[in-house]
């Protein structure tokens, strides 16, 4: 599968876990996506946490919110299911 535009757009600045934001909570959050055979994420797995939670689950809401991705396709033509890995979102506060 492709991702459809650049999977580091997923995760903006703006987009900062708002609970992890008023914790003063910042960290690197690795995940592994499933998606469903039409490209939408529709699972994710925390496969690195940053230790914090609420920055974990706050960044596997955002991917299934933005992420979105070309299928695989078998040699037939036809549209699986599959996974795919982002290895680092790195989120930052800014004062």
């Amino acid at each position: 599968m492709t991702p459809i535009g650049i999977p580091p757009d997923w995760f903006r600045a703006r987009d900062y876990p708002p609970a992890a934001e008023r914790a003063r909570q910042s960290g690197k959050v690795a995940i592994t996506l499933s998606v469903d055979p039409t490209g939408k994420a529709i699972g994710c797995d925390v496969t690195s946490s940053s230790g914090f939670p609420l920055l974990d689950t706050g960044t596997c809401e955002i991917a299934l919110r933005n992420a979105r991705f070309k299928p695989a396709r078998t040699a037939s033509g036809d549209a699986v299911a599959g996974t795919y890995f982002i290895p680092g979102i790195t989120w930052t506060l800014t004062d």
